[in-house]
């Protein structure tokens, strides 16, 4: 029960006070008792005595919150008293009732002895959250006679600010002040949903081990909301936490789903714009610090959302969209959130499939969204009212999946109604999916949505994969399911084809099950694969398991495919994912009397009934409508309908509508010559009458052409010179459209000369995309292109073609010597392709990628190596494979797990060293003992406290850069008096204690200030830096007015602005700006009001370039 005496702790900064216990190691207290203390102590009585702490979060803003969170060296208590402990729940007034019992137990000033010695006290009385509604703290009042004044004047309470308060057993809040004008019988209170409200308090309690858990403090209508809530939580586990896995058994679809946890894989996403393929963690440009800095590396999902409280989350067909919200949902109803996702503890997620919705006409309003996501539920009389209240406090979850599924008309009206939503209830959290082309980039920007992209998968997730559907198909005990795993996951590398179709989890899942249906034998090209895919779904399997084929019969059998094309091109023509059963009957009824034999069998009923249960293409999401298991499926059974039936006029007036492109390639693929013809025609002719459109309709045609096995000469001729009036790209957006018409814009593609850089790097990603080998001899000619950022695509996309081909003809004419092409990193992702290195001689700078990087190869060892970087190895890397190398002058890390036995690593030469790990690593202090080191990079998840308290580094020491949360506690750990820096970059520190205790004012050679996420009003509360000459912002929270970043950098001469996300860049905020400024702004979405700018500002700025 709490309050437990065992966590009662006194706490010693600036002032002394009281905390709590959340963890062993964790403390809760006031943010005023901490003050601009460095080193805080705490110590429980009966604990382990005084034990130094460190403050990891802190926020003091005179108002409404004065709360701080510590974390000890270690444990404030013994072995056997911690695991004691009891779970730690938090309570939140939902209302403004006065709960009396309220109490609270810390160390005043009243309680002391005559020598002055600590003792406890425990106020109890009655706490109000109704008052102080204004400035947001509630109080506490004493239901026993205030204190005496001590004689010297002051509180009679100085010292109990910091304790917990409780209400039955619940923790309410923290006490921090004694308010004047009620005698010292009252207490103020930082309530709990204050605390809660903060994405880093949450996040630095995960990170400790303390798992935020809260209830409202109860009455009888929280009584009955607390039981709603919890059978909800319930409910949305049950519900999204199973994934249905394509193929994975022979049976009828009940053994097709797999625990979440189990088949989950998490893929990487990067802001809208990024990586050329999805696969690059930076360009290999030499210091990720230096030009690399600007790119927006790929992250795994948790990472990626980390934070961010609106989301548009792009995605292809099949790349995983509606899973990561399965995924969201669960882990956020079940409590289980990674520490990146703090922000969403206490939320209940509500999942709107689109799809459904917008068949019902009106979109629902907030009350309705409970009978969208959990419909049984919805008539509790819990329920009343309860959806808007979540969503005015800002703990609803509201997880919109397929905006690409409503019909293009529908949209404007979709988009009025998210407007109305955000613009109601601006604090709930929301994510959006859909496919790319659907909505245009930017579609949400001005509503502050941050745009995610789903990426390809990499090697090493297609190879995780294979692994995890074939453990979910029982390879633990198959031997022949082991062999099939072994072998698919070599042939997805050596079989180029293959490869370019195992890209997302869709095809991946049909490829494992063709392979095992077909012992190994694969077809070749995706309309193969589809129609491969479906035979096994539709015949095969029944086949296979020797079932009967009972109300069926032959007849039936060979009849599926042309009754699902009807519903399928049904559902296509209405711009719908769902049909009413009732509907679907009735087509099934309109198409039996043309199918004589089927109709003996049963009535269009019967036969519906039989579909859905043994095609395995068909589900019921509810038992009024049918939808197919995957997009896919319906579009490429509509297409076959669509050219049964002639029907080209209407493909092509739909052309423009990004519902129907996939459509319209399958059509070309399913089309005979003839037809195919015909079609390609039509979409020429009509996108050369109608100028808007012609773009889309001719590159679209263009990509017809990767479908189309066999077309009249003179139709090609016309899509092929269509398409390159496409060509040059004018930039990567429109190199990844016009790469999806695949080989056929390799014959088109200029060679560099009279292209600009970034068209140059278009031209250069069209042709990598493509990734034939059809492609080298024109990528050879870029070779030595001045621009890195063209010859780092080359370097980076070596592994896509022929290793010993690509090898001659492209890298080893890539420069790597002279001033000039100094920076290029060659890239190997295989042991082969650093054999080839080898025999070369070597290069200065490489880059080993995937597990390659873990392994250490001695073909790493050459005279040449000067400076390694090591990306995205799945495990820990043990430095003691680096031993055969000379020393390096460069070591980068990257995207990685973690790193092992740094002290072993010869840092003799050692001028830089980058790691950005997920998690801390061990031994940091032999950073110290590195006597060249000049720059030092250090990015994780700030786990592992205590292991900083000993931090050094070394004295020579001019750069610095801190990931998220590092920064006050490196500076604690003694980075103050390191007076050498002249640049250091860090994430912003959100609390005004910690940003004081950074004491970048003692810095006398700082220059250079790199801030990512900076929060223009903490300027005002942080010590003025009139050393720093160039200030770098990236992703601020806003741009700063004149006067708080010259009153922050009085002697500022160049501003830097990179912004990753496409919200647009006003520079009318500069427009009284009375200095002379250099601002160099590099941005995705539009600039504006640079006419604004007053002739002392000198602008430069460029488009945001992706590798």
């Amino acid at each position: 029960m709490h309050p437990a005496k065992e966590r009662i702790a006194a706490v010693f900064g600036r002032a002394q006070g009281s905390g709590y216990l959340l963890t062993p190691n964790l403390v809760l207290t006031a943010a005023h008792v901490i003050g601009d203390c460095d080193t805080p102590r705490a110590v429980v009585p009966g604990g382990t005595g005084p034990v130094r702490c460190r403050t990891v979060w802190a926020r003091d803003d005179s108002r409404r919150c004065d709360a701080a969170l510590l974390v000890a060296e270690r444990d404030l208590v013994d072995v056997e008293t911690a695991a004691a402990f009891e779970p730690l729940v938090w309570g939140r007034a939902y209302d403004l009732r006065a709960w009396p019992g309220a109490q609270a137990v810390g160390f005043p000033q009243v309680q002391r002895d005559g020598d002055d010695e600590l003792d406890t006290e425990q106020i109890v009385g009655t706490f109000k959250p109704g008052s102080n509604l204004i400035g947001g703290r509630h109080v506490l009042d004493s239901e026993h006679a205030a204190p005496e004044e001590p004689g010297g004047g002051g509180s009679p309470w100085a010292g109990m600010s910091g304790s917990a308060v409780f209400v039955d057993g619940l923790l309410a809040g923290v006490v921090c002040a004694d308010p004047g004008g009620w005698r010292h019988g009252r207490l103020t209170v930082t309530p709990s949903a204050t605390l809660w409200s903060h994405f880093r308090f949450l996040s630095e309690c995960l990170m400790a081990g303390h798992k935020p858990e809260s209830r409202s403090l109860t009455s009888h209508r929280q009584l009955e909301v607390e039981v709603f809530e919890q059978r909800l939580r319930d409910y949305l586990v049950e519900k999204a936490g199973a994934l249905t896995i394509i193929g994975l058994t022979l049976s009828d679809g009940e053994g097709e789903t797999w625990p979440l946890d189990a088949a989950y894989l998490s893929l990487e996403l990067v802001g809208a714009g990024g990586p050329a393929d999805g696969q690059g963690f930076e360009p290999p440009t030499g210091d990720p610090a230096g030009p690399a800095r600007s790119v927006p590396a790929p992250q795994r999902a948790e990472e990626a959302l980390a934070g961010q409280r609106r989301v548009l989350l792009r995605g292809a067909a099949g790349s995983g969209k509606t899973t990561l919200l399965q995924w969201l949902a669960t882990v956020t109803a079940r409590g289980d959130l990674p520490p990146g996702l703090g922000h969403l503890s206490g939320c209940m997620p509500l999942t709107l499939p689109l799809r459904t919705l917008i068949r019902q006409g009106e979109l629902p309003q907030p009350e309705e969204f409970l009978a969208a996501a959990a419909r049984p539920l919805a008539g509790l009389p819990a329920a009343q009212g309860w959806v808007t209240r979540r969503l005015a406090e800002g703990t609803a979850l509201i997880l919109i999946d397929g905006v690409d599924e409503v019909p293009e008309a529908d949209r404007r009206r979709t988009l009025s109604w998210l407007k109305d939503l955000l613009a109601a209830y601006p604090d709930a959290r929301y994510v959006l999916t859909t496919r790319p082309s659907a909505v245009r980039e930017g579609w949400l920007s001005d509503a502050g949505f941050t745009e995610l992209e789903l990426q390809p998968m990499s090697r090493a997730d297609v190879a995780d994969f294979i692994d995890r559907w074939h453990t979910a198909a029982g390879q633990a005990h198959d031997e022949r399911l082991r062999a099939f795993r072994d072998s698919l996951t070599a042939a997805v590398v050596t079989k180029r084809d293959l490869g370019r179709l195992a890209t997302n989890p869709l095809m991946c899942a049909l490829i494992c099950a063709l392979n095992r249906s077909r012992r190994g034998y694969l077809p070749h090209g995706r309309m193969e694969l589809y129609r491969a895919a479906l035979e096994l779904l539709l015949i095969r399997r029944d086949r296979e398991r020797d079932i009967v084929v009972g109300l069926e019969g032959p007849e039936l059998e060979q009849a599926q495919t042309a009754l699902l094309q009807k519903i399928a091109y049904w559902l296509i023509r209405n711009g719908r994912s769902e049909i009413e059963w009732d509907r679907a009957v009735e087509i099934l009824d309109r198409a039996l009397p043309a199918m004589p034999a089927v109709a003996a069998r049963g009535s269009a009923e019967e036969i519906l009934r039989h579909l859905v249960l043994r095609s395995g293409l068909l589900r019921q999401p509810t038992s009024e409508t049918l939808d197919f298991i995957h997009r896919t499926f319906q579009d490429y059974l509509g297409a076959q309908a669509a050219v049964d039936d002639w029907d080209f006029d209407l493909l092509v007036n739909h052309a423009h509508d990004d519902q129907w492109e996939d459509v319209l390639r399958m059509a070309v693929g399913h089309a005979p010559p003839r037809a195919r013809a015909e079609l390609l025609r039509k979409l020429l002719e009509r996108g050369e009458r109608e100028e808007p459109n012609r773009y889309r309709l001719h590159l679209l045609a263009a990509a017809c052409l990767e479908q189309a096995t066999e077309v009249d000469a003179d139709v090609r001729t016309r899509v092929e010179k269509a398409a390159a009036e496409l060509v040059p790209p004018r930039d990567q957006e429109a190199a990844k459209a016009l790469a999806a018409a695949g080989q056929v814009v390799l014959d088109l593609l200029p060679g560099p000369e009279g292209l600009d850089d970034v068209v140059a790097h278009a031209v250069v990603v069209a042709a990598t995309v493509v990734a034939d080998d059809r492609a080298i001899p024109l990528l050879a000619r870029y070779a030595t292109h001045p621009s890195v950022r063209v010859r780092a695509q080359l370097a980076w996309s070596w592994d896509r073609f022929d290793t010993e081909h690509y090898a001659e003809a492209v890298v080893g004419a890539l420069p790597w010597a002279g001033e000039d092409f100094e920076q290029l990193q060659f890239v190997a992702k295989t042991a082969e392709q650093l054999r080839v290195l080898k025999r070369w001689g070597g290069r200065p700078r490489i880059q080993l990628n995937g597990p390659l990087a873990a392994a250490g190869p001695a073909d790493l060892a050459t005279p040449a190596l000067v400076d390694l970087s090591l990306q995205q190895c799945p495990e820990v890397v043990d430095l003691r494979t680096l031993g055969h190398c000379a020393p390096l002058h460069g070591l980068w890390i990257g995207a990685t797990k973690g790193i092992s036995h740094l002290a072993e690593l010869d840092s003799s030469a050692l001028r830089t060293f980058h790691v950005s790990l997920d998690e801390c690593p061990e031994g940091l202090d032999v950073l110290a003992d590195m006597p060249e080191l000049t720059s030092l990079r250090l990015h994780w998840p700030e786990r592992g406290h205590q292991r900083w308290q000993t931090l050094s580094l070394p004295p020579g020491l001019t750069r610095l850069d801190l990931g998220p949360g590092l920064c006050a506690a490196l500076w604690s750990a003694g980075v103050r008096g390191h007076h050498r820096l002249e640049t250091v970059a860090f994430h912003a520190v959100p609390d005004s204690v910690l940003r004081r205790q950074l004491a970048l004012d003692a810095l006398d050679e700082l220059r250079a200030l790199e801030v990512t996420a900076e929060h223009p009003d903490l300027l005002d509360e942080a010590p003025p830096l009139p050393q720093v000459e160039r200030v770098t912002l990236t992703d601020p929270v806003r741009l700063p007015d004149p006067s708080q970043l010259f009153r922050a950098y009085p002697r500022l001469k160049t501003l830097f602005l990179r912004v990753t996300t496409s919200d647009p860049v006003d520079l009318a905020v500069f427009r009284e700006l009375g200095h002379a400024l250099k601002l160099d702004v590099v941005h995705r979405g539009p600039l504006l009001n640079q006419d604004q700018l007053p002739e002392s500002v000198e602008l430069t700025a460029q488009p945001w370039i992706t590798f």
